[in-house]
């Protein structure tokens, strides 16, 4: 499955479209977070100075702050940009550190997948999720090949 080419269309299978709203969602989710809290750190550094950087040197620190925590972060922004188009915006591993690798591999998680799909109104509540595959000669070679992230 190659989730990073997954686009809401009847076309691209349902995991793969699941798994991929999934991952882009609990990325964005985690590097927010993390935004947060560095931009938080920062301004409580702050707190007591009397004069101020600029906004764009305020811009470059905070992003080097977050790129030396979490080095997908820094570059997840111009992923997203991109549609993760660019090669480096689609490991062939999780690119996140330990904690957002956990956090993110929820999507792996059938359950969460099936609550995805019915989110996205790629199945119903009544429908088996995941869905059955096509007979093995509707599966065409590009299928079979893991995409990024083994996905």
């Amino acid at each position: 499955m190659n989730a990073w080419n997954a686009t809401k269309n009847a076309n691209a299978p349902v995991v793969s479209q699941v798994v991929r709203s999934c991952t882009l969602e609990l990325s964005l989710d985690y590097c927010s977070r993390l935004t947060t809290h560095v931009t938080n750190a920062y301004l409580d550094e702050m707190a007591n100075e009397t004069e101020f950087p600029s906004m764009a040197e305020i811009e470059l620190l905070l992003q080097t702050r977050i790129a030396t925590q979490e080095p997908y972060c820094g570059t997840f922004d111009e992923c997203l940009q991109q549609d993760f188009v660019p090669e480096k915006c689609r490991p062939s591993t999780c690119p996140f550190q330990q904690v957002a690798c956990r956090y993110v591999n929820a999507c792996l998680d059938t359950s969460i997948q099936r609550e995805y799909a019915i989110a996205l109104e790629l199945v119903t509540e009544s429908q088996e999720y995941p869905p059955r595959p096509p007979p093995e000669s509707a599966t065409t070679t590009n299928d079979k090949k893991k995409g990024s992230w083994g996905f």
